[in-house]
């Protein structure tokens, strides 16, 4: 299945994001995020419920959200970007 959001898509086939013909070099942590965060668009999405689905329960800190969601690179998604600010609240 592919998703496609702003000039992104994820393929859950190939398990890779694309801008363009440009592939996207994501962690496969940062595309289990995605992909539930796409799956559940329809709904709001407690964080509790995210480390739950994402992290399976696990404590997650802003430095393990900061590794894995590194908001200074421009290539990233903005979705990816407001992630980072959603966990460390």
């Amino acid at each position: 299945m592919q998703y496609f959001f702003d000039s992104f898509v994820l393929d859950t086939a190939l398990r890779e994001l694309s801008a363009g013909d440009e592939t996207v070099r994501i962690e496969p942590k940062v595309f289990e995020l995605l992909l539930y965060l796409l799956e559940n668009r329809h709904r709001a999405i407690s964080k509790d419920e995210l480390v739950a689905a994402v992290w399976d329960g696990r404590f997650v800190t802003l430095d393990s959200a900061n590794h894995i969601l590194p908001v200074t690179d421009p290539a990233w998604p903005r979705c990816i970007r407001l992630m980072h600010d959603f966990l460390k609240d």
